[in-house]
């Protein structure tokens, strides 16, 4: 499929079908056994194939970008969530009061169901965008919102499950609310103080000379921040997301070239398999489950209800955000075209999340609501992933588009096959203690890495302006990293 360019089919919906033919091998086997096997513990998902997930997307993060347009994805990311989420909960509870098939869920449920439809994961869009080269800025702020919009929904999902025995009064509304916020603030201060720590591990140490463990110990720091934040009963995904982002934004600085290399490949391949472990077990129980219940007027009528509040969400708040950046901020460069606008209606897939999270309503919503998050989630990522081509084109979006503020870090330096490395007897630049440390090989590829990130620090500069980057810059970074005044040092 990557080889023939086929993008109407992305991975997960192939993961789906895969699970869909092993799931009915299953069901037609004469042997109950292997049947009874394919239930899984919610709490297996939640520790060992979301945190995957989550890191990746924070650790693979396009930071400047992400830190120019992080008014834009914060409005998506926490406003347009809730909305979603309340659009959606305040529909389905009339659904099941006036539909004709009969879904028991209370309210409290039916804003349940809504923060777990809440959740996108464009990663079929994305990887639709990243092949085509599609404006930076839409990616950046597709994929921005997606993940901070994770984090937003699962915390809101785990605050309304703290409440769900409690009576609908403002008093409770206002005490879940203030939940929401210290949860979600108190996750967030934990990841970035891990990831921070992690940087000033590696900048005062020698573990550079130690890759392997160098690695090692990332990773544990990574999900260390996870389990810390679940025993201090605040929200582990969100601390593992922002630690991933500070990891990504400072302690990546400090790290070797080998450590950059194996940490952002094991992220990224412990990524893949979760995400497709799910979409192949979402199929699998297609055929598996017997005891599903399949509603097909409520499975229609909330993907209806699913679209109206995404077009809610993204239009409602793009003219909010237009107004703010021709009026407020003067930055009328800022503002969402409408055709950006329909492209980020259009993105809003649901995905392993939702997925997840469904399954853990399992003792609320009973079945219904994991068999209709199931065929949402297949819905979704067939009919509008495999379609988005067609609309890029349709819209006129310009692809092909080179991004001129991609960092290096985000990409694998290497030398080129037919590189020879040419002996200069000029005079030498001194070698840092880092590269004495390294075989000859190494020594080359970070010597290329260290000329090539002060280029990047200049392309970054033209954010200067804004009042984070300007403070991280001249502040955090030179506190944090090994970089002073534009220049990486050793």
């Amino acid at each position: 499929m990557k080889l023939y360019k086929v993008h109407f089919l992305h991975e997960s919906v192939v993961s789906i079908f895969v699970g869909m033919f092993v799931g009915f091998i299953i069901r037609i086997s004469p042997d109950s056994n292997v049947q009874n096997l394919m239930t899984f513990d919610s709490a297996f998902f939640l520790n060992l194939i979301l945190p995957p997930i989550i890191l990746n997307s924070g650790y693979e993060l396009k930071r400047y970008r992400f830190f120019r347009h992080i008014g834009t994805i914060l409005v998506f990311a926490l406003l347009g969530t809730f909305t979603t989420a309340l659009v959606i909960g305040a529909f389905t509870y009339i659904i099941t009061l006036i539909g004709p098939e009969v879904v028991n869920l209370t309210l409290n449920e039916c804003f349940m169901f809504g923060s777990v439809l809440s959740s996108t994961d464009p990663v079929t869009v994305l990887a639709i965008f990243s092949q085509l080269k599609v404006d930076p800025k839409l990616y950046s702020i597709i994929f921005g919102e997606s993940i901070l919009n994770d984090a937003v929904s699962i915390v809101l999902y785990e605050t309304l499950r703290k409440y769900h025995d409690s009576d609908l009064h403002l008093s409770n509304v206002i005490l879940g609310i203030g939940t929401f916020i210290v949860s979600f603030s108190s996750s967030m201060v934990i990841g970035v103080v891990v990831g921070m720590a992690c940087a000033l591990m590696l900048k005062h140490s020698q573990l550079h000379r130690f890759p392997e463990i160098e690695s090692a110990l990332v990773t544990i720091m990574a999900y260390g921040s996870y389990f810390l934040a679940n025993a201090l009963e605040v929200s582990g995904i969100v601390s593992l997301l922002f630690t991933g982002i500070a990891m990504k934004h400072y302690a990546y600085d400090n790290m070797s070239v080998r450590c950059q290399r194996s940490t952002k490949y094991m992220f990224h391949i412990l990524c893949k398999l979760a995400e497709n472990f799910i979409f192949i077990y979402l199929g699998v129980t297609m055929f598996t489950n017997v005891d599903d219940i399949y509603q097909p007027f409520f499975i229609v009528a909330i993907v209806i209800v699913m679209c109206i509040a995404r077009y809610c969400a993204i239009f409602g708040y793009s003219k909010l955000i237009n107004l703010g950046s021709k009026h407020f901020f003067k930055r009328p460069g800022e503002a969402i075209i409408e055709k950006h606008q329909f492209v980020l209606f259009w993105a809003g897939l649901r995905g392993a999340v939702s997925f997840v999270l469904a399954i853990g309503m399992m003792d609320y919503g009973g079945a219904v609501v994991r068999t209709t998050t199931l065929m949402v989630v297949v819905v979704s990522v067939i009919v509008f992933g495999g379609s988005t081509p067609y609309m890029l084109n349709r819209l006129d979006i310009a692809t092909g588009v080179e991004d001129s503020d991609d960092e290096s870090s985000e990409n694998e330096t290497r030398l080129p096959s037919n590189h020879v490395v040419k002996r200069d007897n000029r005079k030498k630049r001194p070698v840092s203690q880092r590269q004495k440390d390294s075989s000859t090989v190494w020594i080359e590829e970070e010597a290329l890495l260290s000329e090539e990130k002060p280029h990047i620090l200049t392309s970054a500069s033209r954010y200067d302006n804004h009042w984070f980057t300007s403070f991280d810059n001249r502040h955090l970074k030179p506190f944090l990293t090994n970089i002073k005044g534009g220049a990486r040092t050793d």
